[in-house]
């Protein structure tokens, strides 16, 4: 199993497999809680928090496959 650092906003990375949750709050930030602590992922311009959310669920996925 790989292990890479997901960088969730400016200056903050989060070790991969320390991620236990990633959820969409109910003002549309996207929060990732982690062994460490709760974080909230900066989106992208002009992406949207259902967008963000599944591309820090496909980053996390990929960082712990094999690939």
């Amino acid at each position: 199993m790989a292990d890479k650092l997901i960088k969730i906003a400016e200056g903050q990375y989060v070790m991969a497999s320390q991620v236990i949750n990633v959820e969409v709050g109910c003002h549309g930030d996207v929060f990732i809680s982690t062994t460490k602590g709760k974080y909230t992922l900066e989106l992208g311009y002009n992406e949207r928090s259902y967008q963000g959310l599944a591309r820090i669920v496909d980053e996390i996925n990929k960082a712990l496959s094999d690939e």
